[in-house]
This record gives C-alpha cells, sequence and structure tokens, in this order.
C-alpha cells in the first residue's frame, strides 16, 4: 500500500490538514483526515501569532498515562543538559506516555508503542512537547502541539497550545448551541474572550491558563465536528466578527465576564455566590421562562444527603443528622447560606454555591430554590440553570431574535463594562484633483479653462 503523503499539508489554528490521496490511506487515517477537514472550515485564523495570542487549556489532568495517536508524531524535551532533543515518528503512529522520577532529581518520560515492534523511547526532561499532525488523544481530536507536565504521584497534565481565536471556535459551540441567532452568538464570544483574558492575566505563574471544562469554559473541539456546515459558517463568523473585541471594567482592566443558562428571572451579583468583591450589576429578566430548565424538581434521600453533609463538612463518626436551614437570601432570592445540624456537633455553615457543587450542579441547577421535607425525602424546587452571574444565555437568544445588537445585550447584562473593539486602521490619504470650473459665457462657446488643485481626503 503507497503511503499517504503531508509534504502539503496546511496549518489552521493549530491543527493540521493533510493533503493526501485519501482513497490510499489507512481506514483509520480517513476517517482522521474527514474530522481534520471538518476542522479546517473553523480554524482559518491567522496562523502566524505573537506569544500573547496564544493559550494554554489544560484539556486532561491527573492521567496516569496517556494514549495518543497521530502523523508525524514528535517527542521533544526542553532540558539543561540536552536542550532541545526530538524524536521523531514520519508515519500514523500510536503513543502511550508515562512519567516518573529516577533518583531525587531526574526525570523520565517513557514512550511505548503498542502497534510496533520498537524499543520504548525515554526522554529525560521535565516537562515533554509533543507536536504532530491529526493528533488524537483518545478518539478525540486535539491540537497540533501540547505540552505534558508532571503532577503529584507521577500523574500527567496535559496542555493544549492554541491561538486565541481557535480556542473561542472550540468554546463557542460547548457553550451555546450553534443553531441560535448570530448576535446571541457574538455577544457569548466577546464574553467567553473577555473571560478567558482575565483568566489568563490572574495566572500567568500556572502551566496552563484554563481549564477546558465547566471550571472555566467547555472547550472541545468535537463540538466543531458535529455541527452542520451553517452552524460552523455561523460560528466562524461570530469570531471574525467581534475579533479583538473585549469588555472592560470602570479601570480599563479585561472584565471578567461570567455567563450562565439561565438566570430564573434575575441576575446575581459575584459576591453572593463567590465572595468576590467585582461588580456586575442585577437586571430582571423576563426572557427566561423559555428555557426548559427556568422550572425544576430534585428529591433527595435523607441517608444520600447525610452521607454527602458528613464528608463535606468532616463530621466523623455516625452522628445523626438533624436538619439543614436556608439562614441567608440574597435580593434576587437565591439562597446564599445554608446552616447544617448534627448531633453533638456545633452548627456548621456553607455557602449555597457549595452545596449545590455538593449537591451536583447538574442536579441542583441553581441556588434559587426552596425545599420541604416529605419523611426521609428531601423535595427541592427552582428556577433557572446556573449561578446567575452575568450573562443570561436564554435570555440573550430571546433579545437576539427580538433583534437586539450583541452590543446591546452586553449592555444590558455588563451594565459596569464598556466594549472595547479594536482601533480601526487610518485609511491612507490619496491625492485627488479637485477641478475649479469657469462659467461658460453664453457670447463664447470655447471651453472652459480649468486649474487642478490637489486636495487630500481619505476614502
Amino acid at each position: 500500500m503507497k503511503k499517504c503523503s503531508l509534504k502539503n499539508a496546511t496549518i489552521f489554528g493549530g491543527f493540521t490538514l493533510g493533503l493526501c490521496n485519501v482513497r490510499k490511506c489507512t481506514p483509520h487515517l480517513q476517517k482522521c483526515l474527514g474530522i481534520v477537514g471538518l476542522l479546517s472550515g473553523i480554524f482559518f485564523f491567522a496562523p502566524l501569532t505573537q506569544a500573547s495570542d496564544l493559550v494554554k487549556i489544560r484539556i486532561k489532568s491527573q492521567l496516569k498515562n496517556v494514549q495518543l495517536k497521530g502523523v508525524s508524531l514528535s517527542f521533544q524535551s526542553k532540558d539543561i543538559l540536552d536542550p532541545y532533543q526530538t524524536v521523531a515518528l514520519p508515519r500514523l503512529s500510536m503513543a502511550e506516555v508515562s512519567t516518573e522520577m529516577i533518583g531525587a532529581i531526574q526525570r523520565e518520560w517513557k514512550i511505548i508503542f503498542p502497534e510496533q515492534n520498537k524499543e520504548a523511547l525515554r526522554i529525560f526532561s521535565n516537562k515533554l512537547v509533543v507536536k504532530g499532525e491529526l493528533v488524537q488523544l483518545g478518539m478525540d481530536p486535539v491540537p497540533s502541539k501540547l505540552y505534558f507536565y508532571p503532577t503529584a504521584n507521577n500523574r500527567i497534565d496535559v496542555v493544549a497550545e492554541l491561538d486565541i481565536e481557535s480556542y473561542l471556535a472550540g468554546v463557542l459551540p460547548s457553550e451555546m448551541p450553534a443553531s441560535w441567532p448570530l448576535e446571541a452568538l457574538k455577544a457569548q464570544v466577546v464574553a467567553s474572550r473577555s473571560y478567558m483574558r482575565n483568566i489568563m492575566n490572574s495566572r500567568k505563574a500556572e502551566h496552563y491558563h484554563l481549564e477546558a471544562t465547566i471550571h472555566d469554559q467547555v472547550y472541545n473541539a468535537i463540538n466543531i465536528v458535529g455541527a452542520n456546515p451553517i452552524h460552523r459558517q455561523k460560528i466562524s463568523r461570530a469570531i471574525r466578527e467581534t475579533r479583538g473585541q473585549y469588555l472592560l471594567d470602570p479601570k480599563g482592566h479585561v472584565y471578567r465576564a461570567f455567563y450562565h443558562a439561565d438566570c430564573g428571572g434575575q441576575t446575581e451579583e459575584p459576591e453572593h455566590v463567590w465572595a468576590m468583591t467585582q461588580k456586575n450589576g442585577t437586571v430582571k429578566d423576563p426572557f427566561c421562562p423559555q428555557s426548559p430548565n427556568s422550572i425544576w424538581n430534585l428529591e433527595l434521600n435523607r441517608s444520600e444527603l447525610t452521607a454527602l453533609l458528613k464528608e463535606q463538612l468532616g463530621v466523623i463518626g455516625d452522628k445523626e443528622f438533624k436538619a439543614v436551614l436556608i439562614t441567608q437570601r440574597s435580593a434576587s432570592g437565591r439562597v446564599s447560606e445554608i446552616a447544617v445540624m448534627f448531633d453533638h456537633e456545633p452548627i456548621k455553615h456553607m455557602s449555597a454555591q457549595d452545596f449545590r457543587k455538593m449537591v451536583g450542579f447538574n442536579k441542583l441547577k441553581s441556588t434559587n430554590f426552596k425545599f420541604q421535607w416529605f419523611g426521609d425525602i428531601m423535595k427541592v424546587s427552582g428556577k433557572g440553570h446556573g449561578h446567575g452571574v452575568g450573562l443570561c444565555q436564554w435570555g440573550a437568544r430571546s433579545l437576539a431574535l427580538a433583534g437586539m445588537t450583541y452590543e446591546r445585550i452586553l449592555h444590558r447584562y455588563y451594565p459596569y463594562t464598556t466594549l472595547r473593539k479594536p482601533p480601526v486602521a487610518t485609511p491612507p490619504l490619496l491625492e485627488v484633483p479637485q477641478l475649479k470650473m469657469h462659467r461658460m459665457s453664453e457670447e463664447n462657446h470655447k471651453e472652459p479653462e480649468s486649474s487642478v488643485a490637489p486636495k487630500k481626503v481619505a476614502l
């Protein structure tokens, strides 16, 4: 079988599209090329980027070993003794990476190839850089440049590096349906870009900038692949038409623009969720009831809740769970604080957000809830989905359907901010002749004289 050549490969925002005779590739590589071909429709942004335009995303954490596959995989070490050792594999390969300490100060990366009769590679370095084309982690496509960082107990963090606009192309369809109105998508992109830049500034000392999960923003390239061509075009357009736009706070700093699915009728201040000083402003939002999660119910068994609370609060032994009480609500009606009572224990307090995290964000969908006990069953009823701070996505959808622009949507949900757009380049001044016309005499039919005076005008 003739091997597939990727010498004419084209880079699209951290992904590689290989131009080859697909019929002569292996079935697996044909599948990879299909995925990357779809990705290329989104990742069209400028491939030449400065370091400040690159973002590092932790896409996997605390892995015992990493299984990946790709074409032309290379494993690079940036070590003091061997500053740039590279081991490259020219064809489609599968690899499994693990790490351990050798002695007190030397770290070893072990790379084995399950499908090849080949000795394991051993690279000594504090971190490992992996590059390739058509790279996949498990079955998921990932950017072409990855960093492997060791963590406690010889676990591995996998961090992808890619340009900002390509990162947003993986965030947008993960955080908001691509079928929604364009103006809502544009508002979401600006919020996501602002959140990203603010977090990047606060994590400069870390080995990654953002998590690829709900702990920051969900990033998943496979969500682009799953979109139909019309939706992919909308994603591209939303990012392109808001490129370089951020929300700024009153002091001119990039704003940490929180957002959520459904505010349940009124948004919330950050201080009531995370005890932070940033002001967002709250708005009453009558557009959210269209959300499928506007009204929800949950049942919790007493024994299940007791086990969760004991683990969360550090209650040891068989002390009996007595009660859980709502002790404080914010102005929006959301629960702010909860008190928990166990037999022979002082009353313990916890924030409603911690209580929600303990139960599960997808079960206890918001902190805008109330409950009643029916025997050993706690029946919870609530409104909205998410923390309630900042942009309400279902509200933004309704406003966009009503004809509101993304600028107005952003101003509604972030009233204390201003939208910073990149400066428009001043057009060049061109010399355009201006004709001074002379009135023609009725008695003289000669052509009028003209004088040409150059005048600078901006086109």
